[in-house]
């Protein structure tokens, strides 16, 4: 088997050596995730792109979603996707027209929800983004839970904070993709995603987790920190 031979310049080495030194003291001192830190250095040595094995299939997975569960045929080749941030893996993608309500209605299809709300799109009155006027892509921690870094954080902590997190109408596709590819599991089992990126109209922040394989949501006030109680960051464009 042939191994194809690159050129590098001097200039490149001294890149590579000066990264390199930087990277294994991040990674002695513990400020790095280790494990996220080999895994990579892995793909490098083995010369795959990250395009390649972690963009593109996540694409196309969400084509065959929406046509899937929405009966839409969409194409998400030239949709812009945000810079790959380390540790951020799952990509979720909205299509134009994304609405609360129309991703509830699909999720009450499919499994057991409960809601202490009316109707979502009237309900929910300010999202941090929104599909209404074209497609868009956020990446998100690839996790069953909601992330752990943000326990005991209120909405108002993450403003402060200015940590962008996920809206109502994206943790619902996140729920219902991730139904779809476990075929049945759900997330949050145990703990619950602050929609930190939505607002009720009394200002309350909405809140979805599952329990008893059933979909629930519902609202807290801003300044709500619990440990349990966790929103999920969001990288976007």
């Amino acid at each position: 088997m042939t191994t194809k031979r690159f050129v590098v310049t001097d200039e490149q080495k001294l890149t590579f050596l000066k990264r390199h030194q930087e990277l294994m003291g991040r990674f002695l001192k513990g400020v790095v995730d280790p494990e996220l830190t080999l895994y990579y250095l892995q793909q490098a040595m083995e010369n795959i792109n990250p395009f390649d094995y972690l963009i593109i299939p996540q694409i196309k997975s969400w084509e065959e979603f929406y046509q899937k569960y929405f009966g839409m045929r969409v194409d998400f080749s030239r949709i812009i996707i945000p810079k790959h941030v380390l540790g951020f893996d799952r990509l979720i993608i909205l299509v134009q027209g994304m609405m609360p309500q129309n991703t509830y209605d699909v999720c009450s299809h499919q499994f057991k929800t409960d809601r202490g709300t009316g109707a979502l799109n009237q309900v929910i009155i300010y999202e941090d983004r929104s599909a209404k006027n074209g497609a868009y892509a956020i990446w998100v921690r690839d996790r069953v839970e909601a992330d752990k870094e943000l326990r005991d954080k209120s909405a108002d902590d993450l403003n402060q904070e200015r940590i962008s997190g996920i809206t109502m109408t994206e943790r619902q596709l996140y729920e219902l993709k991730y139904y779809d590819e476990t075929a049945g599991e759900h997330l949050d089992k145990r703990n619950v995603t602050l929609c930190s990126g939505s607002r009720f109209p009394d200002g309350h922040v909405p809140h979805i987790y599952c329990r008893d394989n059933e979909f629930r949501m519902d609202g807290f006030s801003p300044d709500s920190a619990l440990s349990c109680l966790r929103a999920r960051e969001v990288v976007s464009a």
